[in-house]
C-alpha cells in the first residue's frame, strides 16, 4: 500500500510538472504573437491577454513574463515610474514564495539604480537577499549580494562593494554546490573589480586569475572570456599591451561568434578600443568606438548610448579631431540632461572646456565654467554626498595635477594614496634669480 501511495504521488507530481510545462509553452506562444506585430498598442493588448490567461492558469511563470513584457513596453513608451509600478503589480499577483518574486525585486532595484536613487535600490536588493534567506536558497542570497555590491561599486563606495562581494563569496564557500560554480567565479571576478579601485591592478589580478581558474575547471568558455577582459585591463596598466590585445581579441571573437553575453561583448570592444589608442593605432580604435555605440543603438540601450557618445568624444579628443569631439560631447551632455546623470554631465562638461579653450571659443568657455560650477553645486546637494572638494587651480595646471592623482589611484588604489592639505600652490623645484641667470648664460644668452 505504501509503495502504491508513493507511485501515485510520483505520478501526480510528474503530471503536475508536465501540465506546468504545457501552460508555460501556451503563454510563451501568446507573448510571441507580439514579435510580428508592429503596432505598439496591439502589442500591449497581447501582453495583457497573456497576463489574463496566466492568472486563470495560476502560472507564476506566465504572470512574471507578462508583467515583465508590459513593464518593458511602458519603459519605452512612458518612463521608469510606470515600469516600477508594473513590477510591483507583478509581486502582488505572484504567490508569496514564488521564486519570480526575487527576480522582480531585483528588477525594481535595477530601475532605481539607473535613476541614481540608491537608497531605494538598496532597499529592494536587501529585500531580495531576505527572500533568499527566507526560502533557504543560497544561490539567490549570493545573487542579491552581487546586486548590492554592484550598487555600491556604481556609487564608488568600493569598501562597501567589497564587503557585499565577500558575503556572497562566503555563502558560496559554505555550500558544496556553489564552491566550484559559475556564480562563485562571477563573485570572485567582481571582488577583483572592487579591489582594483582601492588597491590597484596587481591585487585585482590575483582575483581575476582565481576566477578564470574556476571557469576553466567548469570548461565555461563564456566565463573564461569574461575574465580575459579584466586580466587584459590589468596588463594594460602594466603596459603589457601585446598580452592584453591577445586576450581582448580572443574575447571579442568568441562573443561575436556565439552571440553570447552582450554586456561582455560590448565591454571587450570598448576596452580594446582604449588599448588601441594607447598603442597609437587610431584607425582600428575608431572602429571599436563606433561599433560600441552602434550596438547600443541597435539594442536601444540608452545607458550605453550615453557612454558610447562620451567614448567617441574622448577618442576624437585624443586623436586631436576637435570638431568631432566637440560635437559628440555636446550630444552626450544632452543625453545626460535627459536622465539627470549629473556625474557624467560634469565629466563631459570638463572635457568640453578643454576643447573650447583649444579652439579659442572664449564666450563658450565662460558659459561652460558657469555650467560646471552649477553642476558641482547640484552634486553637493545630492543625498549621500559627504563632501565635494574643488581643486583651487581651475585651469590647465589643475588638469596636470588631476592626471597625476588619477594615475596614482589607478596604479596603487585609492586606499594607498595619501590625502593631505597643500601648504602652498608652488609645484616643482624652486629656483632663484641666480639660477635663471646661470641657465641663461649656459644656453648662450647675454646679460644686459
Amino acid at each position: 500500500m505504501k509503495y502504491l501511495t508513493t507511485l501515485l504521488l510520483l505520478f501526480i507530481s510528474i503530471s503536475s510538472f508536465g501540465q506546468k510545462k504545457i501552460d508555460s509553452l501556451k503563454i510563451l506562444n501568446l507573448i510571441n504573437l507580439s514579435l510580428n506585430e508592429k503596432d505598439s498598442l496591439t502589442q500591449l493588448e497581447i501582453f495583457k491577454n497573456a497576463l489574463s490567461t496566466s492568472k486563470k492558469l495560476k502560472s507564476d511563470f506566465g504572470i512574471f513574463s507578462s508583467h515583465k513584457k508590459i513593464a518593458e513596453w511602458k519603459l519605452i513608451k512612458y518612463n521608469t515610474d510606470s515600469t516600477i509600478i508594473q513590477y510591483k503589480k507583478g509581486i502582488k499577483d505572484l504567490s508569496n514564495n514564488s521564486f519570480y518574486n526575487f527576480d522582480l525585486l531585483n528588477l525594481i532595484g535595477n530601475e532605481f539604480k539607473k535613476r541614481f536613487n540608491y537608497d531605494s535600490s538598496a532597499y529592494y536588493y536587501n529585500r531580495s537577499i531576505a527572500f533568499g534567506k527566507k526560502t533557504f536558497k543560497n544561490d539567490l542570497i549570493v545573487k542579491g549580494y552581487i546586486h548590492l555590491g554592484n550598487l555600491w561599486h556604481q556609487k564608488r563606495e568600493y569598501d562597501e562593494s567589497f564587503k557585499s562581494y565577500i558575503k556572497a563569496d562566503s555563502v558560496c564557500n559554505s555550500d558544496e554546490k556553489l564552491k566550484t560554480s559559475v556564480l562563485r567565479a562571477q563573485t570572485i571576478n567582481y571582488l577583483g573589480y572592487s579591489v582594483r579601485a582601492t588597491n590597484g591592478y596587481k591585487k585585482a589580478l590575483q582575483y581575476y586569475l582565481k576566477s578564470k581558474k574556476i571557469y576553466q575547471v567548469l570548461k565555461n568558455e563564456d566565463g573564461i572570456q569574461e575574465t580575459n577582459i579584466a586580466i587584459a585591463q590589468a596588463y594594460v596598466s602594466m603596459k603589457k599591451y601585446d598580452l592584453a590585445l591577445k586576450l581582448l581579441n580572443e574575447s571579442v571573437a568568441h562573443h561575436a561568434k556565439y552571440n553570447s553575453q552582450k554586456n561582455s561583448y560590448t565591454y571587450a570592444i570598448i576596452v580594446r578600443g582604449f588599448l588601441l589608442v594607447n598603442m597609437n593605432n587610431y584607425k582600428e580604435a575608431e572602429k571599436d568606438y563606433k561599433l560600441y555605440y552602434d550596438l547600443a543603438v541597435e539594442e536601444k540601450n540608452e545607458f550605453r548610448q550615453r557612454q558610447g557618445l562620451g567614448y567617441l568624444a574622448y577618442f576624437y579628443l585624443e586623436s586631436n579631431q576637435l570638431d568631432k569631439s566637440e560635437s559628440y560631447y555636446e550630444k552626450a551632455i544632452e543625453k545626460c540632461k535627459e536622465v539627470g546623470d549629473l556625474n557624467k554631465e560634469r565629466e563631459y562638461t570638463k572635457d568640453l572646456i578643454v576643447i573650447s579653450k583649444k579652439k579659442e571659443k572664449l564666450k563658450k568657455v565662460i558659459k561652460l565654467y558657469d555650467d560646471y560650477v552649477l553642476l558641482n553645486e547640484k552634486i553637493a546637494q545630492l543625498p549621500g554626498i559627504k563632501e565635494i572638494y574643488i581643486f583651487p587651480a581651475m585651469t590647465d595646471d589643475g588638469l596636470v595635477v588631476g592626471n597625476c592623482v588619477d594615475k596614482l589611484i589607478d596604479h596603487y588604489g585609492i586606499n594607498n594614496v595619501e590625502r593631505r592639505t597643500l601648504e602652498h600652490l608652488y609645484l616643482g623645484h624652486s629656483y632663484s634669480g641666480e639660477n635663471l641667470f646661470d641657465s641663461g648664460r649656459a644656453a648662450g644668452f647675454q646679460t644686459l
